[in-house]
């Protein structure tokens, strides 16, 4: 299923990406603890995240994207 980003701390009906600086095409498929895999076709880019953190945390994967796409303008 693709989603918009981690849903973590985010409000019923918000979207999860709000408030981060992401391509509106940006997908999300979203796993256990913490692992994600984020799609962005329009910078060719894909980053897969598969550490650990436990739900508990409200871990948001979307800044990792922010940083990644930040470092290869």
């Amino acid at each position: 299923m693709w989603l918009h980003g981690s849903r973590a701390g985010t409000l019923e009906g918000q979207n999860p990406d709000a408030g981060f600086q992401l391509p509106a095409d940006t997908v999300w498929m979203n796993g256990h603890d913490g692992q994600s895999i984020a799609l962005v076709p329009s910078r060719q880019l894909a980053v897969v995240r598969l550490g650990l953190t436990p739900a508990k945390l409200q871990h948001k994967p979307q800044r990792l994207v922010e940083a990644m796409l930040r470092a290869l303008r």
